[in-house]
């Protein structure tokens, strides 16, 4: 089931969060550097923080009541490569043990409607029309095949600061369905 998330939600969000960040990111290990990171950031107060933030929309997957999948929408954030294009996927992430179960697909077609144009989205609101876009690290292939099967197409890069340590990612986009 997909619903949008409330405050009351943000300590399973941290605890999902921080999971599958270090899942995809600590592969080596966990370094100072990225247990630095995660403490600072994927705390329960940073994501009830967002709830309070215009043009943020969280969405949750949940299966029996457990989260296994979210995704985290900024509905005003132009895209670094295409300006026109002003709807972002800050965030998706789906728990390991829930990989290929249909979960980042189901999350993206939402984004994919909040993506068309005025007949798109939620009720009563107007989408971009221009698609949507986002960034992933260059070295998360499986995350990078994902998009790609799905008709996402690199467009540019950007570059995501760990604390002083800078990463490539990949900025990718997507047209609006049809």
């Amino acid at each position: 089931m997909i619903r949008q998330a409330t405050e009351s939600d943000s300590i399973k969000i941290s605890a999902l969060a921080t999971q599958v960040f270090l899942d995809t990111y600590a592969t080596e290990g966990v370094s100072e550097r990225i247990a630095r990171y995660v403490v600072e950031n994927f705390r329960p107060e940073d994501f009830e923080n967002r709830f309070h933030t215009e043009g943020r929309e969280t969405y949750l997957y949940e299966l029996e009541g457990n989260l296994v999948g979210l995704m985290e929408l900024h509905l005003a954030v132009p895209c670094p490569a295409r300006p026109a294009c002003r709807l972002e996927i800050e965030t998706l992430y789906v728990s390991r043990h829930f990989h290929a179960r249909g979960i980042g697909r189901d999350l993206l077609a939402l984004a994919l409607d909040r993506s068309r144009g005025p007949s798109g989205g939620k009720e009563g609101e107007k989408g971009t029309g221009a698609g949507l876009w986002l960034t992933v690290n260059h070295q998360n292939t499986a995350a990078i095949r994902f998009y790609d099967k799905l008709g996402f197409e690199k467009i540019g890069t950007d570059f995501f600061d760990l604390l002083g340590e800078s990463h490539e990612n990949h900025i990718l986009w997507r047209a609006p369905p049809i």
